[in-house]
């Protein structure tokens, strides 16, 4: 299970996600893409600890995919429970 997580200088670097970095997770053999996130460099601003502060639009959106994310864990260990009553066991996700 992948979530793509980018961060560009300008929106018009959205279609990275589609055109470069979800081919590659398929050829390794990526069989779950999750939608992602894209954000614009203008809103991640390093603070002075180190630290960075995040845009209240991306702070929610970063927070909607990781609740997708805990979602799609949980249909793969419901899955994984199944499969140990399959014979063979073993779950059907790669």
């Amino acid at each position: 299970m992948v979530l793509p997580l980018f961060i560009g200088g300008t929106i018009a670097h959205l279609l990275a996600v589609d055109y470069a970095l979800k081919p590659v997770v398929a050829a390794l053999g990526g069989t779950h893409i999750l939608s992602g996130v894209f954000a614009v460099d203008q809103w991640v601003s390093r603070l002075e600890n180190g630290g960075f502060a995040l845009e209240p639009q991306l702070r929610e959106r970063l927070d909607e995919a990781v609740a997708e994310l805990n979602r799609e864990f949980g249909s793969v260990s419901a899955c994984d429970r199944g499969a140990e009553a399959r014979p063979g066991g073993g779950s059907r996700l790669k």
